[in-house]
């Protein structure tokens, strides 16, 4: 970091590298993992950090044919990013269980995980109808 002339303002000696995870289902047909970058890429670049993408085209479960997120990881222990977006947790992780120990194997290395301002859906009380709600924007 750079310390400029205030001591609480700091600017990175580089640009932010940031890890952009995009995950298609390959049994659900004619998903397009831009939906997912293009949000995440504006919110990036809106920040000025660098984005890179990781794209997979296989299912949560199929860790095998997940390389791009084998490579994020890797990249993310070698510190070669400084932070890790997703569009939603599912997308990367598989369990509870599984992100947690990510997200605490990132924060030892240093590797952010900022929330990203995606809209997500809510369960309704069964007096509402028992539908889903988008939550208000952020």
């Amino acid at each position: 970091m750079i310390v400029t002339g205030e001591p609480w303002t700091t600017v990175p000696a580089r640009p932010v590298q940031a890890a952009l995870y995009a995950r298609v289902s390959t049994r659900d047909k004619d998903q397009d993992p831009e939906v997912q970058l293009v949000p995440m890429r504006q919110h990036a670049d809106a920040r000025g950090w660098k984005a890179t993408g990781y794209v997979d085209r296989a299912s949560a479960a199929h860790m095998g044919g997940r390389t791009a997120w084998a490579r994020l990881v890797e990249d993310a222990r070698r510190r070669q990013v400084d932070l890790v977006m997703v569009w939603k947790l599912d997308r990367a992780f598989r369990s509870t269980l599984h992100c947690l120990r990510t997200l605490e194997s990132w924060e030892h290395q240093g590797v952010g995980f900022p929330a990203f301002p995606a809209r997500f859906f809510t369960p309704k009380r069964r007096s509402q109808g028992g539908r889903g709600r988008r939550a208000p924007d952020q």
